[in-house]
């Protein structure tokens, strides 16, 4: 009877360490280190007091998606010990960024079941209102409140960032944010519930706005579309086709959001095709263990081009730990979405529909900037990731491993 009382405690724990990383993960890096070593800890305990830990273990690696991340995991280590010599940033890369974001994926399903995500998603909510306030606080006053950081003036534009390092990380989180609230907000039947999500979506798109990210913005449009596609009714389906094709037209009529799209025009690539040209050299340089995981920045040197990242997440992967990494990784994107695609074409789900999109607009953004490589897009990338694949849990398909009796 204690044992079982100390599981329900330890189970409500984990959840309650699971809301506040949510809420903290655009705020602070320091709550998002501490909390996930309180998440660690409470899937572990949860698991050693389970009664049945092989069947919880044999539940959590049933689903492909732990598998492959698996299989991935051990081409890391082939990758960081299979060379002459290893590389300490190698290795301090593999355990201190890979192997923990891994272990947090696997701790948020042993602690979390389908029924407790609308929780999670709720404190998205909170937490992103909070953030976007911020962001317009930063562009009337120059400073955001929550961390005290200054608008970025830049040559020909002014951008947001709120409590992130760089206006491009803030509208990643913005764009994931707003393809949930988008997709719960016209299915939402009370009409004061209805009007806070409309103006909790209208001030995210104002920052995502003011970030002047052009791959947010098209990540977004792709998540969108996404969702829109899974609709089953026709006319929920063409309103938000018409909503979409409005918000898009907007950029073209409105003189200010006119000036925003040539800006963005004018930027080009910024760069980015200069550095993965640099990222496939470093790649076929060594194309099956790669240069070394947490050495992009130094091999693109070799190349003439300046200390910077890939701005491309797959290029960069692909360049420091190789090709069989490479395919272990897409394997593991691939299965959740097969499985939330899976679930979606069959029988129309709200909860797991919203985390899908909300995901592929991460996997989107991916291509053009640095979400695994940045704490907090890493921390967004790996809890929408597991609350895509718990969301699309069937009620007979969800694992051994969250029971708790």
């Amino acid at each position: 009877m204690k044992k079982d009382k100390t599981l329900v405690l330890i189970d409500w724990l984990g959840l309650f360490f699971i809301c506040l990383f949510v809420f903290f993960m655009p705020i602070s890096k320091a709550a998002v280190e501490i909390l996930f070593g309180l998440i660690f800890v409470s899937a572990l305990i949860k698991l050693l007091l389970l009664p049945s830990k092989n069947t919880a273990l044999n539940s959590l690696f049933s689903r492909k998606a732990n598998l492959a991340l698996a299989l991935f995991f051990l081409t890391l280590v082939l990758s960081v010990f299979f060379r002459a010599e290893i590389n300490p940033t190698s290795l301090r890369q593999l355990i201190t960024k890979w192997a923990e974001w891994i272990l947090f994926f696997y701790s948020i399903q042993i602690l979390l079941d389908k029924k407790r995500v609308p929780l999670v998603f709720g404190v998205f909510l909170f937490s992103s209102f909070l953030v976007s306030i911020d962001g317009l606080y930063q562009f009337v006053f120059g400073t955001d409140f929550l961390r005290n950081k200054q608008i970025v003036e830049l040559e020909n534009f002014s951008a947001i960032t709120a409590s992130f390092d760089h206006f491009n990380n803030y509208s990643s989180y913005l764009a994931v944010v707003l393809s949930l609230v988008l997709g719960v907000m016209f299915f939402l039947k009370n009409k004061m519930q209805f009007f806070l999500s409309g103006c909790v979506v209208v001030l995210l798109f104002v920052n995502l706005y003011l970030t002047h990210s052009r791959g947010a913005i098209l990540a977004l449009a792709v998540g969108i579309v996404t969702f829109v596609f899974l609709l089953p009714q026709k006319k929920i389906k063409l309103s938000l086709f018409l909503g979409l094709s409005i918000l898009i037209l907007s950029f073209f009529i409105i003189p200010q959001a006119r000036n925003v799209v040539a800006e963005m025009a004018a930027r080009a690539d910024g760069g980015r095709l200069l550095i993965w040209k640099g990222a496939i050299k470093i790649f076929l340089k060594s194309p099956f263990f790669g240069s070394g995981l947490g050495t992009f920045m130094v091999r693109i040197q070799d190349f003439g081009l300046e200390p910077l990242y890939a701005h491309n997440c797959y290029l960069q992967l692909l360049a420091e730990s190789g090709i069989f990494s490479f395919i272990a990784f897409i394997w593991f994107i691939l299965a959740i979405l097969f499985k939330s695609f899976k679930k979606a074409l069959y029988s129309f789900d709200l909860l797991s529909n919203v985390f899908l999109s909300a995901f592929i607009v991460i996997l989107v953004h991916s291509f053009f900037d640095t979400q695994l490589y940045s704490l907090k897009l890493s921390a967004l990338f790996w809890i929408i990731a597991s609350l895509t694949l718990v969301s699309a849990e069937t009620e007979t398909e969800t694992v051994t491993v969250t029971k708790i009796t």
